[in-house]
């Protein structure tokens, strides 16, 4: 449905699949990688200091429904990538977009806060760093 949203607009074949990687990346980004706290409301505060990737099914790595999802940006990266028949141009594109998808998803990204962005005070803080 999207894609036939984008055929409208009259952009390139390889402009369109690369739409929808980069579109795809940043909500999935947004919504399952920086976007905390659960829409519960009877969680009780369980769940804020977590993303919806680290909420799933409690943390463990790789169950069925987590390699599925890291599985989905590689089909995007492909079907994209050979729509635009691997021009560097759209290919570095790609490429940044699977792996802004992918990286976040490994498990030993779990809990990461880079730089601390995205960090939650009181939350994420390092107990070794506490000062008494």
């Amino acid at each position: 449905m999207f894609l036939h949203a984008l055929s409208v607009t009259g952009l390139t074949q390889e402009l369109q699949w690369t739409a929808v990687g980069a579109i795809h990346t940043v909500v999935t980004f947004w919504f399952v990688h920086y976007t905390k706290g659960s829409p519960d409301e009877f969680s009780q505060g369980d769940f804020d200091g977590d993303t919806l990737w680290e909420q799933m099914d409690g943390g463990v790595p790789w169950t069925f429904k987590k390699k599925f999802l890291i599985v989905v940006p590689c089909i995007l990266f492909l079907i994209a990538s050979y729509a635009s028949d691997f021009a560097s141009e759209f290919l570095i594109v790609n490429l940044i977009c699977l792996g802004l998808n992918i990286v976040p998803k490994l498990p030993q990204m779990h809990k990461v806060r880079i730089l601390g962005i995205n960090r939650t005070a009181g939350i994420d803080d390092d107990p070794r760093n506490k000062q008494d």
